[in-house]
C-alpha cells in the first residue's frame, strides 16, 4: 500500500464509488417519486371506475322503473310513486355526472 500507483489506483476506485453512488441516490428519490405518482394516479383510477359503476347503474335502473312504471298493475297512486322512484333515478345520475365534470 505504500506504493504510489495503489494509492492513486485507490483514490481513483473511492471516486467513482462516490459517483456512482450519488447517481443512485438520485435515482431512487426519482423512484419514489414516481410511485407515489403511480400510487395516486391508481387511486383516482379506482374511484372513477366506482363512480361510473354509481352512474351507470342509476342511469340504468331508473330508465327501467321509467319504462317498466306504467305497466304495473295496481293502484295509480303506486304507478306514480313508482315512475317517480325512476325519474329520481335519473336526475341523480344525470347531476352527479354534471357534478362531476365541472
Amino acid at each position: 500500500m505504500s506504493s504510489p500507483a495503489a494509492k492513486k489506483m485507490l483514490l481513483q476506485k473511492i471516486d467513482e464509488y462516490d459517483e456512482c453512488a450519488a447517481k443512485l441516490e438520485l435515482l431512487e428519490k426519482q423512484y419514489h417519486e414516481k410511485d407515489k405518482l403511480c400510487a395516486v394516479q391508481e387511486e383516482k383510477l379506482v374511484s372513477s371506475t366506482k363512480f361510473d359503476l354509481l352512474y351507470s347503474s342509476c342511469l340504468t335502473l331508473g330508465a327501467a322503473i321509467v319504462g317498466l312504471a306504467p305497466n304495473i298493475g295496481g293502484n295509480a297512486i303506486i304507478k306514480f310513486i313508482i315512475l317517480g322512484l325512476g325519474v329520481l333515478l335519473l336526475v341523480i345520475a344525470v347531476y352527479s355526472k354534471l357534478k362531476k365534470s365541472c
